[in-house]
C-alpha cells in the first residue's frame, strides 16, 4: 500500500525533491520550525527565564551534580525546611544534562554553556521522537503518509509543549520512551527484533519516572494477552516479539535501579520512583509470558501460566509496599493531598480544563478522539490483531489524556501516525483530485485548526470584561515574577532561608544563593506544610512557625492572581494577605530590591 500510494502522489519527483519527502529531513525541518517558532515567538527569551519550576530544579540538579554531589544522593540540601528534599527523579537525565554542560563551559563558559544545552536537550528529543513516528507513517503509508504525521505534530500544541527549547526536565524523554516503546511493541506482534527495542524504551522510560506507568503497563498486558491467544500455527511469529519486549523492559528496569540506586537501598521502596517492587513484577511478568509463548498447550492453557506469573508479580509489588497500590503518590499523607497535591494541574482532567479554556481543550480532545477512530477505520479496512492493538493503544491513550492532562502529549503523538495514515489513503472525489482531499482531511483534523475553529465558535459565548483569573494563569512560569531578571534581584540580599509563594521557591534556589522552606514537590511534606502555615496563618500564627525554622525573608509575588488582598469571609486576614495589602507587621520590614517590582521581600526583625 506505502508503495501504491507513493506512485501515484509523487510519481517523479527529483533526486532533491525524493530526498526531502525522506523521514529523516521532515524530522529536521519539524525541529528546525520548532527551534525558530520558539526563540522567535512571544514570551520571555531563554536567557530571562529558566521555564517552569520542574526546569529550574533540574538545573539546581545538574549543577549539585557537577560541583561534586554524590552519583546516589539525589538531596538538595537548599530546598525543603525543616528537612531537604530528597529528589525522586532518576539521574538518569541528569548524566547526558551535565555531560553537554560540561562539554560546552571551556568553549561558552558556564551561562551560555547552560543555555546552549537547555536549547540542545529538548530538540534532540524531540527529533528523535519526529524521526520515529515519521518513519512508522512512511512504512505504513510512504512519503505523504510520513509529511503528514510530521505536520500533525508540528501543529499540535500539546505534542510541542514538552519538547521546546528550555524544556530540561523529564517528561519529555518520558514521552519519546513511551511512545516510541508503543510503536514497536505493536510491530513486534510480526517481528521479533522490534521487541528487544520497545521493552529497552519502555523500560528506559519507567526508569526516567511514572508519569506513564498508567498508559505503559496496560499496555505491555494487552499486548501479551494478544500475542499468547494468538495461536501457535500461525504463519506469523506466535507471539516471541512481545516476549522479548517484556524481557528487555524488565531487564531495563534492573539495570536502571543498579546504576542509579546504592545497593544499600534497594529495600527502600517508594512508589513515586524506580524501586524494586517495580522490578520483581516486570520479572514476574517477564518470565510467565516467556513460558506462556513457548508453551504448546492450549490458549487458555497459556493464559493460566500468563495469569499466575502476573498474580506472583502483583504479589511480590503490593507485600513491599501496600501504600502503592494506590498509585505514584500512595505514601503521600491525606494533609498533603488536600492542602496541594489534590491542586496540582497536571494531575487535573480536561474536563477541568474545559471550565476555563474551553476551545483548546476541545480541540485537543477533538484531536486524540479523531486520532483513535482513524486507527479503528484502519483495524476495520484491515482486521488484523496488530491494527487492532494498535487502535487499543491509541484508545486507551486518548482516555488516558481525558483523565489526566499530563498525559495528553502521549495521546497527542500516539494519534498522528494513524490519522495520517489514514488521510494518506483516502481517495477522490468526483469534484477533487485525491491529493486535495488528503491534503484537506489533514488541514482540517490538525490540533491547531480544530482549537481555531472552537474559539470561533465559542468566543461568542465567552463573557468580555474583567474576569476572575483561572488556576492556570496563577500559575502560569512566564510571569514577571519568574523572571530570572527579577529573582536576581534577591541575590544582592545576605544568603538566608526564605518562605514565600511555593512556586517561587525554585527560582531563587536557581538564580540566588538562598535557601527555601517549600517548592511544589510531594516529597517535602515538612516544608509545604511549614510554608502554609506562616503564608496562610494569622501573623501571630506564622511568627511562631517562622521563628521555629530561622527563616530570614519573606517573599511573595507582588500581585499573584486570584489574590488580591485578604477576603471577608469572616476569618482573620493570612500573613499574605496583609502584606500585600500593605499592612506593616512589627516582626517584618519590607526590603527594596533594585529595579524589581515583581517581587516583595521582607527582611525577618529578631525580637529585642
Amino acid at each position: 500500500m506505502a508503495v501504491l500510494v507513493s506512485r501515484r502522489v509523487l510519481p517523479s519527483l527529483p533526486a532533491l525533491g525524493q530526498w526531502a519527502a525522506t523521514p529523516l529531513s521532515l524530522a529536521l525541518l519539524a525541529t528546525v520550525f520548532l527551534i525558530i517558532a520558539t526563540l522567535a515567538g512571544p514570551g520571555p527569551s531563554l536567557s530571562d527565564w529558566l521555564g517552569d519550576t520542574d526546569d529550574a530544579v533540574r538545573l539546581v540538579t545538574v549543577r549539585e551534580l557537577l560541583d561534586g554531589a554524590p552519583w546516589f544522593d539525589t538531596t538538595l540540601p537548599r530546598i525543603g525546611a525543616p528537612e531537604p528534599l530528597v529528589s525522586h527523579w532518576s539521574r538518569l537525565i541528569d548524566l547526558p544534562l551535565a555531560a553537554l554542560i560540561g562539554t560546552l563551559t571551556p568553549l561558552l563558559g558556564p551561562e551560555r554553556a547552560e543555555l546552549a544545552t537547555r536549547i540542545v536537550w529538548p530538540t534532540l528529543l524531540f527529533f528523535a521522537l519526529t524521526l520515529i513516528v515519521a518513519r512508522e507513517a512512511h512504512r505504513r503509508a510512504g512519503p505523504v503518509g510520513a509529511a503528514f504525521a510530521v505536520m500533525l505534530v508540528a501543529t499540535s500544541t500539546l505534542a510541542l509543549a514538552q519538547f521546546r527549547p528550555g524544556r530540561i526536565d523529564h517528561h519529555n524523554a518520558q514521552i519519546l520512551c513511551a511512545v516510541a516503546g508503543l510503536i514497536f511493541l505493536v510491530r513486534s506482534l510480526d517481528d521479533r527484533r522490534a521487541g528487544w527495542i520497545a521493552g529497552i524504551l519502555l523500560g528506559l522510560g519507567l526508569g526516567i519516572g511514572f508519569e506513564a506507568i498508567a498508559l505503559v503497563v496496560p499496555a505491555l498486558g494487552l499486548a501479551a494477552l494478544a500475542a499468547v491467544w494468538r495461536q501457535r500455527g500461525d504463519s506469523k511469529p506466535n507471539g516471541g516479539g512481545v516476549a522479548r519486549a517484556a524481557a528487555a523492559a524488565a531487564a531495563t528496569l534492573f539495570a536502571v535501579l543498579a546504576v542509579t540506586i546504592a545497593p544499600s537501598r534497594w529495600l527502600d521502596v517508594h512508589c513515586d520512583a524506580l524501586s524494586l517492587n517495580l522490578v520483581l513484577l516486570a520479572a514476574c511478568g517477564a518470565g510467565a509470558l516467556w513460558a506462556a509463548t513457548t508453551s504448546s498447550g492450549r490458549p487458555s492453557h497459556r493464559l493460566a501460566i500468563l495469569a499466575a506469573g502476573a498474580a506472583a508479580g502483583a504479589g511480590l509489588y503490593t507485600g513491599l509496599e501496600p501504600a502503592c497500590l494506590a498509585g505514584p503518590f500512595g505514601q503521600s499523607s491525606p494533609a498533603l493531598k488536600s492542602l496541594w497535591l489534590d491542586h496540582v494541574m497536571e494531575t487535573k482532567s480536561m474536563l477541568w480544563l474545559g471550565a476555563s479554556h474551553p476551545a483548546p481543550a476541545l480541540a485537543a480532545v477533538g484531536f486524540v478522539l479523531a486520532g483513535a477512530a482513524a486507527q479503528i477505520a484502519l483495524w476495520r479496512w484491515q482486521p488484523d490483531l496488530r491494527t487492532g492493538l494498535a487502535a487499543a493503544f491509541v484508545m486507551m491513550a486518548a482516555l488516558l489524556g481525558c483523565w489526566q492532562i499530563k498525559l495528553m502529549p502521549y495521546a497527542s503523538w500516539l494519534a498522528a501516525v494513524p490519522l495520517a495514515v489514514w488521510a494518506a489513503e483516502l481517495g477522490g472525489t468526483t469534484s477533487l483530485s485525491a491529493p486535495v482531499v488528503r491534503l484537506a482531511a489533514v488541514v482540517l483534523l490538525s490540533q491547531a485548526t480544530l482549537d481555531a475553529a472552537f474559539g470561533a465558535l465559542l468566543s461568542p459565548l465567552q463573557r468580555t470584561g474583567e474576569h476572575p483569573s483561572t488556576p492556570i494563569e496563577a500559575a502560569d512560569p512566564r510571569r514577571p515574577c519568574f523572571r530570572s531578571a527579577n529573582v536576581r534581584g534577591l541575590a544582592t540580599l545576605p544568603a538566608g532561608l526564605v518562605a514565600g509563594d511555593i512556586d517561587l521557591g525554585p527560582y531563587i534556589v536557581a538564580l540566588s544563593p538562598h535557601r527555601v522552606v517549600a517548592a511544589p514537590y510531594h516529597r517535602l511534606e515538612q516544608g509545604i506544610l511549614a510554608n502554609q502555615a506562616i503564608m496562610d496563618g494569622t501573623p501571630e500564627q506564622a511568627l511562631r512557625t517562622i521563628e521555629a525554622l530561622g527563616v530570614h525573608y519573606v517573599a511573595l509575588c507582588a500581585e499573584p492572581p486570584g489574590d488580591k488582598g485578604s477576603k471577608s469571609d469572616g476569618r482573620a486576614p493570612s500573613l499574605r494577605a496583609r502584606l500585600l495589602d500593605g499592612g506593616r507587621l512589627a516582626f517584618l520590614r519590607e526590603l527594596a530590591l533594585p529595579a524589581n517590582t515583581a517581587i516583595r521581600v521582607w527582611k525577618v526583625v529578631p525580637a529585642r
